[in-house]
């Protein structure tokens, strides 16, 4: 609700990790990259192989599910297995899917999203040298701004006039961070803080996490206000945030150990500890951008387990587990 480098060596992780273990029930390529719950709709979105997947009644599904509805963009975007389709943000304002392709440099954007089905092209691409597009990956639209933030090979690439922007248009903000980045995770921004968060890492011991003010305005190499990193910090490869601004509490997702959830999140700095740190008990990787449900207090995370078979996790009461934690839910899409 889903990273360049990082994500490429995931999908890495992924690939060696379901070939050297098949199983008969799994496509031994087959990979998850994102998730959206529509909690309107109580719909959820999985990028799949490529493929836009959409699941109904996602609150309470369990076990093996069947999509309602699948979506399959031109195969000039999905050919390859990994860097075809990364990341995606339903604006259900305007009802529009929006998708990055990191392989063609492109932000496809699709119309009629709680109808369209089948193969469908994208209403406009956003793509061309003018957009300085380089390895797109993670998403963020600030409805309030109207404006798109795309996570780039070497920082945050800002597209106004975001639900109308198309073909190779220029963005208004480069927001570079060469100098500090190891390798890209994800965004988070919080509107009400003006706040950017952003996950750090090239999986070699330097993890940490951005975070920059005056987001609405600032552009060009700029210096986090806040970093939270450390030894303290107990973070491992961060591929996912999450900040409940509600609880105002982080949740880090971490590739090899699940979740870490820092309290005061929007002052928190340095070598601080977790509050609490939700490990699943199903053993396994977790490559893929979680999503929280505050409504209900549920949380869905994607986990490649030890024998390469791709599941989404439910947990209940996510505002206070703690330690090692049996899902309520297991989704095998």
């Amino acid at each position: 609700m889903r990273n360049n480098k990082i994500f490429l060596v995931l999908s890495f992780i992924v690939m060696v990790l379901l070939n050297g273990c098949p199983s008969p029930s799994y496509s031994p390529h087959s990979t998850i990259s994102s998730l959206w719950f529509d909690d309107v709709s109580n719909e959820l979105y999985v990028i799949k192989d490529n493929h836009i997947l959409v699941f109904n009644n996602i609150s309470t599904a369990n076990g093996h599910i069947s999509p309602v509805r699948i979506i399959s963009p031109p195969a000039i975007y999905t050919q390859r297995v990994y860097g075809g389709l990364s990341n995606m943000w339903l604006d259900r304002a305007s009802n529009q899917l929006f998708v990055t392709s990191p392989y063609t440099n492109s932000i496809l954007v699709f119309t009629d999203t709680s109808s369209m089905n089948g193969n469908v092209v994208p209403a406009r691409v956003i793509s061309g040298t003018t957009t300085e597009l380089d390895t797109p990956t993670g998403l963020w639209l600030d409805s309030n701004s109207n404006q798109l933030y795309v996570r780039n090979s070497n920082g945050v690439l800002v597209f106004t006039d975001a639900t109308t922007a198309n073909g190779n248009v220029a963005p208004a903000r480069n927001i570079s961070l060469t100098a500090l980045f190891y390798g890209l995770a994800d965004l988070w921004l919080d509107s009400i803080s003006n706040q950017l968060y952003v996950g750090n890492d090239n999986g070699m011991g330097n993890e940490n996490i951005l975070v920059f003010t005056d987001t609405s305005t600032m552009n060009g190499t700029v210096l986090p206000a806040r970093v939270i990193s450390g030894t303290t910090t107990e973070l491992d490869n961060p591929t996912g945030l999450w900040l409940d601004s509600n609880s105002n509490q982080l949740y880090v997702e971490c590739v090899r150990r699940g979740i870490l959830v820092f309290t005061d999140a929007t002052t928190a700095n340095g070598n601080v500890a977790p509050a609490r740190s939700i490990t699943p008990t199903t053993n396994g990787f977790y490559p893929i951008p979680l999503w929280l449900d505050s409504a209900s207090d549920q949380l869905y995370l994607t986990s490649v387990d030890l024998k390469g078979r791709i599941s989404i996790l439910a947990f209940t009461d996510v505002g206070t587990i703690n330690g090692s934690v049996t899902p309520s839910r297991v989704l095998y899409p």
